[in-house]
């Protein structure tokens, strides 16, 4: 979004020239930037296994991105965030306060980055960038590496990219914690979680996609291979139908497989290929909207496996914790097979900005360690959901999420968060 125009250099040399004969024009040294960012606070509240984490936590971020377009042709591109890399907080229990910060990355060290800095180049339809950037692949979230990538839409409704990147970003999303309920089986998962993501991080990251949209039809097609760690394949196709202009239906299906290298399986034998399969249904009306779906994913033979590098990518997921964000059942680190369906609805008040809502989400998922193999557990979790949209840059948003385990050996999740963010 283009909100103001602003050029560091330039109001820095106008500033220290104001009482000169030859200073520049205020206007004509702001031109020619465009500033655009967000900002927010979060509290969460979470009553978790203690593996997991148990207390208060709070987070604190904003991405700050210029870009400055030196000619027709090129333009450089300089991202900055302020913030810790995760939440920090109290743990309520004490005892596992050490092991909550070195599994979830709990840290304070870090709380100024550059995040982008780059140079790109426009030919036509053509986009090429060079330099530190947001990979933005089907399989990452907000990861960042330093190489290249070249962007192509010269055919109407088609954008054509690819990628190379290495030095990526270690956030502790890749391949991260698995927690089976047990001491031993959290060590050997995560010693197995350290090794990939070594082995992630040093490695060159290769990607091609194809994307559509060709209404009502929208795909895209991802192929990505991190050298001597996995290739991943993920296609999406979706349907979307504007009936009127308050009532849409929509369809969207994905399916993706992931192929580890032969050289990690020796190293790693517990590290398995992997596939991933999701549906949805969504429909809006007035105000109201509604969503069904299923998701599938499996690692084979019970071993550990990802279908994401970052986060959960741009895959389907299904509640709030239970499949995007719990120790058991995260795409970029699952065991064994995990397949559940889900239910949403909410509604939004008119021309007051209050909206609310409710996910259900039920299904199965497998943990285990590498010597007992996996073991079948079930799931359900309920979302209440609230949220108030002040303005157009200004959004409040609050979720209470209850996550009930079985066997009841499991402790259920209780993980309330409120968040304010400003967009601009």
């Amino acid at each position: 979004m283009k909100l103001v125009k602003l050029s560091l250099a330039a109001a820095i040399a106008a500033s220290t020239l104001v009482s000169s004969a030859s200073a520049v024009a205020l206007e004509e040294a702001i031109k020619d930037v465009d500033l655009s960012g967000m900002a927010f606070v979060r509290y969460q509240n979470a009553k978790r296994d203690a593996y997991v984490a148990d207390g208060n936590w709070w987070k604190f971020k904003s991405v700050l991105t210029l870009k400055t377009k030196i000619d027709d042709n090129f333009f450089m591109l300089a991202g900055f965030q302020y913030g810790a890399a995760k939440e920090w907080g109290s743990s309520g229990d004490p005892a596992n306060h050490n092991q909550a910060i070195e599994n979830k990355g709990f840290n304070t060290d870090k709380t100024f980055n550059v995040t982008q800095a780059l140079l790109g180049y426009n030919i036509g339809g053509t986009t090429v960038m060079v330099g530190r950037y947001a990979l933005g692949t089907f399989f990452t979230d907000d990861m960042l590496g330093t190489g290249i990538k070249v962007v192509n839409t010269d055919v109407q409704g088609l954008t054509l990219a690819a990628l190379w990147a290495d030095a990526l970003q270690n956030d502790g999303d890749v391949l991260g914690t698995i927690d089976d309920g047990s001491q031993n089986g959290l060590d050997v998962r995560n010693a197995i979680a350290k090794a990939v993501q070594r082995d992630v991080l040093s490695h060159n990251l290769y990607g091609v996609a194809a994307i559509g949209s060709y209404d009502p039809v929208a795909f895209q097609i991802w192929y990505a291979s991190l050298q001597d760690v996995a290739n991943l394949f993920a296609i999406e196709a979706g349907l979307n139908f504007n009936i009127t202009d308050d009532v849409n239906l929509g369809v969207t299906g994905q399916y993706a497989f992931t192929d580890m290298d032969g050289d990690l399986k020796e190293k790693l034998p517990a590290a398995v290929d992997s596939k991933f399969a999701a549906g949805k249904a969504e429909f809006g009306a007035f105000g109201f909207d509604m969503s069904a779906g299923y998701v599938y994913y499996k690692a084979k033979d019970g071993g550990i496996s990802l279908s994401s590098l970052d986060d959960n990518g741009q895959f389907i997921a299904a509640g709030q914790v239970l499949v995007p964000d719990s120790g058991v059942s995260n795409y970029h680190a699952y065991t064994g097979k995990n397949d559940y369906w889900f239910v949403t609805a909410g509604y939004k008040i008119p021309n007051t900005g209050v909206s609310f809502g409710v996910d259900y989400v039920d299904g199965k998922f497998q943990s285990g360690t590498v010597v007992t193999g996996a073991e079948e557990f079930k799931a359900k979790e309920i979302v209440g959901r609230l949220g108030y949209k002040y303005n157009k840059k200004l959004n409040f948003t609050s979720w209470y999420s209850y996550i009930d385990y079985d066997p009841e050996t499991m402790v259920d999740d209780k993980t309330f968060r409120v968040q304010a963010q400003y967009k601009f």
